[in-house]
């Protein structure tokens, strides 16, 4: 008979190996779960939950409360907020658990939805070194190749520049992007417009 250790630990094994798989199912079920509880009051939920979704509001509100009402016990309430964690971030949960997504090589070690609150802290901390690492290297490939630049200018003339690129071509390359290389952009339009902003309200007085 297989040690107790063995088939417990096989067993999380096959849980967070499920996740992975699914990972784009739960994503987008934790989405609309997020989005439902945001949007509805307490009572409402509930409701909304018992009549479209009978199995999960069976499995979550396990205990009865106040005014005999079902309500989540301590471990449910857990599941429930490592949900909406997911459903608020589900594009860093997909690219943290698809393999063909999983650029910043993070590997969840996480086997309960009820730990997936503290665990998406986890993989958002990772996602941010991760993005960090990136932008340092990128900082000094632009150095050397604007220094490769620097000596070619010196036998090249205007002719050689580059056409004008439009919006929509921008739009495609950025929709290729990875996740992180998105976030990364992003941070870096909010930095550039928050500067330029500044410089013409200290240039209007």
């Amino acid at each position: 008979m297989t040690n107790i250790i063995i088939q417990i630990e096989n067993a999380n094994d096959e849980t967070r190996n499920a996740i992975k798989e699914k990972c784009h199912e739960i994503a987008e079920t934790c989405k609309a779960y997020a989005m439902n509880k945001k949007e509805m009051k307490n009572d409402d939920f509930r409701n909304h939950l018992e009549k479209n979704d009978n199995e999960m509001f069976l499995y979550l509100y396990d205990e009865i409360g106040a005014k005999n009402k079902p309500v989540m016990s301590r471990h449910k309430l857990n599941i429930s907020s490592g949900m909406v964690a997911i459903g608020n971030n589900s594009g860093m949960f997909v690219s943290a658990h698809d393999d063909d997504c999983n650029d910043f090589y993070y590997e969840s070690r996480t086997e309960s939805f009820s730990k997936y609150k503290s665990e998406m802290n986890k993989i958002e901390k990772a996602l941010d070194t991760y993005s960090l690492s990136f932008f340092t290297s990128s900082e000094t490939e632009t150095d050397e190749t604007e220094t490769d630049e620097t000596e070619t200018d010196e036998t090249e003339t205007d002719e050689t520049l580059p056409e004008k690129t439009t919006l929509e071509q921008i739009y495609d390359v950025v929709e290729k992007l990875k996740l992180s290389d998105r976030v990364e952009l992003r941070d870096f339009l909010n930095e550039t417009i928050e500067a330029e902003q500044k410089e013409l309200k200290q240039a209007n007085g």
